[in-house]
């Protein structure tokens, strides 16, 4: 009798688990971030990435609610900024760097302010021109492009991550995604080949005061070689995604 009752517990505690795990990486199909994602607004090419981006994985595991702010490194053509001001809805605001300003044309995204040009070490004068001071953002998301941060010489990296840490409210979120290098390489490929190494990123996040969070391996490819330039093989091309989290203490 109380094995069969330890059984039928233990049996309980693994779908629970399971349930949980599931609702964490497969979100429902009418959620927030489905409705982003089927959004009839959306331009054809966006909808046309979506295999390759997967935003079904990587916008839950990006921890973007309705009604946050939100701050995009490396906007360039949009494809992110869309789904995301789709998301935090008219109560929310994204704040995109290096935004194409066709993505706002015949007023689109009401809810996005393409920040302007400006050096990456003037971000938060930047930002408090729009009414952001520091300690105001819920998540600042880097898609790609914190490899061309890290190889500029000309970008102090550690007073680029403290700024984006004390622009984040504590418990906010701080999402990287970029394309995979050794996972050792530092920097060593990232001008010849815009590639990472992640080990190194994950160091550098956090001696700035992060807290590793989170990983998601939705966009690895285990058969990219990472010899190549990203570009050769773009979308098939190795990628990881790391989630941090600003501490509350």
């Amino acid at each position: 009798m109380l094995i069969k009752h330890l059984t039928k517990v233990v049996f309980t505690l693994i779908s629970i688990v399971a349930v949980l795990l599931t609702s964490q990486t497969i979100p429902a199909k009418d959620s927030i971030y489905q409705q982003a994602i089927n959004h009839p607004d959306r331009p054809k090419s966006d909808f046309e990435q979506d295999a390759s981006r997967k935003p079904l994985s990587i916008l839950p595991f990006s921890r973007i609610k309705p009604g946050a702010k939100v701050l995009e490194i490396g906007a360039g053509g949009g494809y992110t900024t869309e789904l995301v001001a789709r998301i935090v809805g008219e109560k929310g605001h994204v704040y995109a760097e290096t935004l194409s300003l066709n993505r706002l044309s015949n007023n689109r995204l009401t809810n996005v302010t393409a920040l302007r040009r400006h050096k990456l070490y003037q971000l938060p004068d930047v930002l408090e021109e729009n009414a952001v001071r520091q300690g105001q953002l819920d998540n600042v998301i880097i898609f790609f492009a914190l490899h061309d941060v890290m190889m500029n010489s000309r970008i102090d990296q550690d007073d680029f991550l403290n700024n984006l840490f004390n622009l984040l409210k504590p418990g906010g979120h701080f999402v990287v995604l970029d394309n995979a290098g050794e996972a050792n390489s530092g920097l060593q490929d990232t001008k010849r080949l815009h590639r990472i190494g992640e080990n190194y990123v994950k160091e550098k996040v956090i001696s700035a005061g992060f807290k590793f969070e989170a990983k998601s391996d939705a966009l690895r490819n285990p058969n990219d070689k990472l010899s190549e330039s990203w570009r050769s093989i773009r979308g098939k091309q190795d990628r990881f995604a790391f989630r941090f989290v600003k501490p509350l203490k």
